[in-house]
């Protein structure tokens, strides 16, 4: 190592040369440190004890994972719908499992008495779609009667400010020429 003195604005400093130095790229002193990890970690875990786990986790996790796919929810410490059904729970084993369910849930489905709508309930449905339909028709009348009056306000607005602009151009012009012709 060669250090060297250097003088300037009467200050004498003492520094390295750094000339003759190797710079080592900072991730190649890591990369053996990880290899090793990797190696020392395939090591103590082989594919058969992997395995192992993956089938333990799922195993201790198949009722959480049924009631997630049959789209339960448990984010508040109690089993409720999940109103993001579809959003999570699905997975390689999820897949599987849910496969073999909508089998069970279809041959389910093919022993249950489906109810059968009286003409009340009928009625009644049909009186609510009714109801619906026209509060939406009435509701988009409403929006575009609000949307054509701001137009035509805007549009108003826009014409008598012009008007007045053209007013105070004149006046001001009769004014000048006024001026001019004294």
């Amino acid at each position: 190592m060669q250090f060297l003195l250097y003088q300037a604005e009467g200050v004498t400093k003492l520094i390295m040369n750094t000339d003759n130095i190797k710079r080592i790229n900072p991730i190649d002193a890591v990369l053996p440190i990880v290899a090793q990890a990797v190696a020392e970690w395939k090591a103590t875990n082989s594919e058969e004890k992997i395995k192992k786990k993956v089938k333990d986790l799922l195993d201790s996790k198949a009722e959480e994972v049924t009631l997630k796919l049959l789209g339960f929810n448990n984010s508040w410490g109690k089993w409720e719908l999940d109103h993001c059904n579809g959003r999570s729970g699905e997975s390689a084993a999820g897949d599987f499992i849910q496969q073999v369910q909508q089998t069970a849930i279809k041959e389910w489905l093919s022993e249950v008495a489906m109810p059968t709508l009286d003409e009340k309930m009928k009625k009644s449905i049909l009186k609510g779609v009714n109801a619906e339909v026209k509060r939406s028709i009435s509701y988009q009348i409403q929006q575009l009667a609000t949307n054509q009056a701001n137009a035509l306000m805007n549009k108003l607005l826009s014409d008598i400010c012009v008007s007045d602009h053209v007013d105070n151009y004149l006046r001001t012009m009769k004014l000048i020429e006024g001026d001019n012709e004294s």
